[in-house]
């Protein structure tokens, strides 16, 4: 697994948006974060689905991925939210970048008939400009196998992880075998593939980590 990769295996805190009548409430933003950091939070994902990701304008994304570089700096792991159309995702994984971001989750593309050609293509055209990121993939479909996620990693080694949000124990099995024998598409990136609202696929906690 990558560095970049390795801080998926920790918690990803997505935090929410507040808002003050038709503003980011920037200060109450601020105060979420630190209290994240402050509970030994150290991946912090801004712009998440949580976040209201497919709600927020271009300036309010840009707002909260500035806000989360200043407020979390060299405390924790910044992995900023992406997606939309390819120019959007590719701009504003640039503003992540400079904002001191080492990773960008995809949100998982909206068009509900994207062939599984166009899921790969979509990906692999971000991640071939977002080079010095490491990209997560956000897989919300059964429709997306480990196959796809095998070939896109293939061709693009900065793929570095995948959230799996189906709730589906057998599916996520099922993908991950067909991605890679450590949940990797076979590239030099070796990718995690992170389940989402599945607790059977986390580690037993011992009583240190209560």
């Amino acid at each position: 697994m990558s560095p970049s990769g390795s801080a998926l295996a920790d918690v990803v805190a997505i935090p929410v948006t507040p808002f003050d009548g038709n503003r980011v409430d920037q200060a109450t933003f601020v105060r979420l974060l630190e209290r994240l950091l402050d509970a030994g939070v150290h991946v912090v994902t801004p712009n998440g689905n949580t976040s209201e990701f497919y709600a927020l304008t271009a300036r309010e994304r840009r707002e909260l991925l500035e806000l989360s570089g200043r407020t979390v700096a060299d405390r924790a792991t910044l992995v900023a939210g992406i997606g939309l159309d390819v120019q959007t995702a590719v701009e504003e994984g640039r503003l992540a970048r400079s904002a001191g971001a080492t990773m960008a989750m995809v949100h998982q593309p909206l068009h509900p008939y994207i062939s599984s050609q166009g899921w790969i293509d979509y990906h692999a055209a971000i991640a071939g400009e977002l080079g010095e990121l490491g990209i997560v993939l956000y897989v919300k479909t059964p429709h997306v196998t480990g196959e796809m996620i095998r070939e896109l990693g293939e061709r693009c080694p900065n793929v570095v992880g995948v959230k799996y949000a189906v709730a589906d124990p057998v599916a996520f099995a099922r993908t991950r075998e067909a991605a890679g024998p450590t949940g990797s598409p076979g590239s030099p990136a070796s990718p995690s593939l992170t389940p989402s609202a599945m607790p059977c696929t986390a580690p037993p906690a011992s009583p240190r980590d209560w």
